[in-house]
């Protein structure tokens, strides 16, 4: 079992895995996470500086890649997180107009003490300006290769697509970026999704995309109990079409 778990926290965006694919990674992750056998709890505290100065960043976003688990940091930086399972994870920090950081913890243990320095974030600065001249195609294949499908208000919507940036200086190759996590809403399970993205690149001589970053998933609050169980059901198929549920 905790080999399972530790396979299915290290799925990443990379060969055109999409956010379909790691919903129903996450769902699997959950019914794992919550069997009598993975009960063990993972203490994980530390403090949000800045590279430069040393100064504490509060506000940063502190959460468990691919899970519901995460937080904020204080007013002084500080911030602590709970897992409530063995098991190898990833952590990601974000915050706009730092650079996000992804440390793992492969290790399990009661009690984690890990201390983050952010870098400013000057790569998206460094490539809107001459990198304006990119098209609808781009846009819409960048959209397919995260999603795994059009953004809807039906199935997944994104909430800031104006914060993303696309670049292609005429050698076939789109890069996109976004200073702060793509917020998006997936209307069939019921979840808010933050996106932070750390690279992304498509080759349009091989039709080869590499994508790299880390979900954060939080539960929408149903309007009734019509749609919680609508939410719950659609929930379950994900969990049981995934092919790692044996």
């Amino acid at each position: 079992m905790n080999n399972d778990r530790e396979k299915l926290v290290e799925l990443s965006m990379r060969d055109k895995v999409s956010l379909q694919f790691i919903l129903q990674a996450m769902f699997v992750f959950w019914f794992l996470a919550i069997s009598p056998e993975s009960m063990a709890q993972q203490v994980v505290i530390g403090r949000i500086t800045d590279t430069n100065d040393g100064t504490p960043v509060p506000g940063a976003a502190i959460f468990i890649a691919n899970t519901t688990i995460g937080t904020t940091s204080d007013e002084s930086g500080y911030y602590a997180l709970t897992i409530q399972s063995e098991g190898s994870y990833e952590i990601v920090v974000s915050h706009v107009g730092y650079r996000p950081v992804f440390h793992k913890i492969n290790t399990p243990e009661s009690f984690h003490q890990i201390n983050f320095a952010l870098d400013t974030n000057e790569i998206a600065e460094v490539i809107i300006t001459p990198c304006g001249n990119y098209r609808k195609r781009d846009v819409d294949l960048f959209w397919r290769r995260l999603l795994g499908e059009k953004s809807s208000k039906r199935g997944m919507e994104i909430l800031n697509p104006e914060n993303v940036y696309f670049c292609q200086n005429g050698d076939q190759v789109l890069h996109v970026s976004c200073k702060e996590p793509i917020k998006i809403v997936n209307h069939e399970t019921g979840y808010h999704i933050r996106y932070v993205l750390e690279s992304f690149q498509h080759d349009y001589r091989t039709d080869e995309s590499t994508i790299y970053g880390k979900p954060y998933f939080e539960e929408l609050i149903p309007q009734n109990s019509h749609q919680n169980l609508r939410w719950e059901k659609k929930r379950q198929e994900v969990y049981e079409k995934n092919p790692r549920n044996c």
